[in-house]
């Protein structure tokens, strides 16, 4: 392997957990399972969605969630199928074979909020809910607080 030069390279940083409202696309999904027995039986079948951010502030970092094809949890995917456009609510009654190309490049609007340092995780960017993208907003900035807590 070849030595490498960091001479004149620029610190990247910008890492930190952010929180508030964010025009995103859907850049990318991967099928997966859950690895470990928890609150899903290990193996429970489900997707990540990478998400990047489209401006303001934070334009161009990644954002993933995992949806979770389990009973307690299809509601928090069936909001982000809607969100998305790609399909309606009434589409969603019964089974429903996605194909999952078809979300590639969604406009979505998130809120996200700072799910805090443990022992076995950094601080960390967590999304908390999905709204169709609405081009008169503004996401210039952090975007609209979507806490009443008075910390940074």
């Amino acid at each position: 392997m070849p030595a490498i030069n960091f001479t004149g390279a620029e610190d990247r940083g910008g890492f930190e957990a952010f929180r508030g409202r964010h025009h995103v696309k859907v850049t990318d999904i991967e099928e997966t399972a859950t690895k470990n027995e928890g609150k899903l039986a290990a193996g429970t079948p489900g997707i990540q969605v990478e998400f990047t951010v489209q401006e303001g502030k934070y334009e161009g970092r990644k954002i993933w969630n995992n949806f979770w094809f389990a009973p307690q949890t299809l509601g928090f995917l069936k909001n982000f199928v809607v969100a998305t456009g790609v399909a309606e609510a009434s589409d969603l009654e019964g089974e429903w074979d996605p194909d999952w190309d078809e979300f590639i490049g969604a406009d979505l609007e998130v809120s996200t909020k700072v799910r805090g340092e443990t022992e076995q995780y950094e601080a960390r960017t967590e999304i908390k809910g999905y709204k169709p993208y609405d081009e008169t907003k503004d996401y210039s900035g952090e975007g609209a607080s979507t806490s009443n807590s008075m910390l940074p």
